[in-house]
């Protein structure tokens, strides 16, 4: 089953930015000690990382502004798994508009499962 979603360019940008911050966590940790289910999210979203990332370069590389949504189609356990990692990025976020973003981000997806 897909999951269709219809994403701004800041909201890609958001989980583009997110997702380098994952991933350069995930390279301090030690993969190995962590129970199952955080493995399967953690393994989950290094892999629909690559596709933020080139989404977010595309993004930045176009010369008209696009008003309309961007679209993005993740399978149902990769939007899953993008759910619970903007759930954690947001507890650990800093400023207000991050936890603001990464919470919409969640109600948009939440929605789409």
């Amino acid at each position: 089953m897909k999951v269709e979603l219809e994403l701004s360019k800041f909201q890609i940008h958001f989980i583009s930015n997110q997702m380098e911050l994952f991933e350069t966590g995930l390279a301090q940790m030690n993969f190995f000690i962590q129970p199952r289910e955080k493995k399967l999210v953690l393994s989950i979203c290094s892999d629909i990382s690559d596709k933020f990332h080139n989404k977010s370069r595309a993004i930045r590389k176009e010369t008209k502004i696009k008003k309309k949504p961007y679209k993005m189609t993740l399978k149902w356990y990769e939007a899953y798994a993008l759910n619970v990692m903007l759930f954690s990025a947001t507890l650990n976020a800093k400023n207000k508009e991050d936890v603001s973003i990464g919470n919409n981000l969640q109600m948009i997806i939440g929605q789409k499962l």
